[in-house]
């Protein structure tokens, strides 16, 4: 754990065999780890302990949390597969068949959707989060999709395509691809809605490539330390 104030870190707390990715729930107080031997861990974040473990995923890596509905989405790399957790009781409550190898997840509260990158696909399934079901045909975007960033406000879905040396731009009102914006080595993305700004780290050149998000250029490309992948804004 990092105290955000002073960037210090305060604590550490035991989790499953080789974590992979987390997600924070702010309104119940919980955050959703992936652990590699098949389960996820439940942190309370007022204790900062871990209150509940979740069995029955296969092969999990990202996760992303809709508060609106109580949801939050694991991709399963093993099965082509997302599994839909209540997070009012910490369940699993739906398997929702996906793409080939589903990397990436991220969820448009308003639209109530969530996307998913399929990296041997090259393309993104779409999920209705009131449902937990997929609605239309899958997205095309570029080669090997890993990471995917939504803003709200634009509405767009930011898809980083690693071995195609694109970032995907998708308008989430007509889920098509609206913009294909050339960024070398991309891994995952985040988005700043309130300063229209995509941040998208680039794990073989140790670098992190800014994207106004108003025009979807590139405006800088800021050094950070060896490898970076995962990358969030608060």
């Amino acid at each position: 754990m990092i105290n955000t104030q002073n960037n210090r870190v305060v604590g550490t707390i035991g989790v499953g065999d080789n974590p992979y990715e987390v997600a924070v729930d702010l309104p119940r107080a919980r955050a959703y780890v992936t652990n590699a031997n098949d389960n996820v861990s439940v942190i309370n974040t007022n204790t900062n302990t871990v209150v509940a473990t979740i069995p029955g995923f296969n092969v999990p890596l990202e996760v992303a949390v809709d508060p609106a509905h109580a949801r939050a989405y694991v991709t399963n790399e093993g099965n082509n597969t997302v599994s839909a957790i209540d997070t009012d009781t910490n369940t699993v409550v739906a398997t929702i068949p996906v793409g080939a190898d589903p990397e990436g997840i991220a969820v448009d509260v308003p639209r109530a959707r969530a996307y998913v990158a399929n990296t041997d696909d090259d393309n993104v399934s779409v999920i209705d989060t009131t449902s937990d079901q997929t609605i239309g045909s899958p997205i095309p975007v570029g080669d090997g999709p890993f990471g995917v960033g939504v803003d709200p406000r634009n509405p767009r879905a930011y898809v980083t395509n690693f071995a195609g040396d694109t970032v995907s731009v998708i308008n989430t009102v007509t889920n098509t691809v609206v913009a294909t914006i050339p960024v070398s080595n991309p891994s995952e993305v985040a988005v700043d809605p309130a300063r229209d700004r995509a941040y998208v780290t680039r794990f073989p050149d140790d670098t992190v490539t800014v994207i106004n998000t108003r025009n979807n250029r590139v405006i800088r490309t800021i050094g950070v330390g060896n490898g970076p992948v995962g990358i969030a804004v608060f």
